[in-house]
């Protein structure tokens, strides 16, 4: 469930590439996943709406950011003091 849930927030809750949609039906039906995938496409708007509510609550920029202190590891930690950077396309500014 939650990587079909991550799978679904990485794309941004779009649907996924009609190229990859026959294989993944067949797959998706082969392992049991089909109902819980096609419920949380279902559901994606509420799901959306209540992580976007999450993140503005608890001021966390980042998915990894409402884990738990104690779920994170040093991985997620070390990304988190990472400083934001930016790059500008100075021939297109005016």
């Amino acid at each position: 469930m939650w990587l079909l849930f991550y799978d679904l927030y990485k794309r941004r809750f779009l649907p996924r590439d009609q190229l990859e949609e026959r294989s993944r039906l067949q797959e998706f039906e082969e392992a049991g996943l089909q109902a819980v995938d096609m419920h949380l496409w279902n559901v994606r708007v509420k799901i959306a709406a209540a992580l976007s509510r999450l993140r503005i609550k608890n001021n966390a920029l980042k998915l990894s950011q409402l884990l738990p202190s104690h779920l994170r590891d040093d991985r997620i930690a070390a990304r988190e003091n990472v400083p934001v950077t930016a790059w500008i396309n100075s021939f297109k500014i005016k």
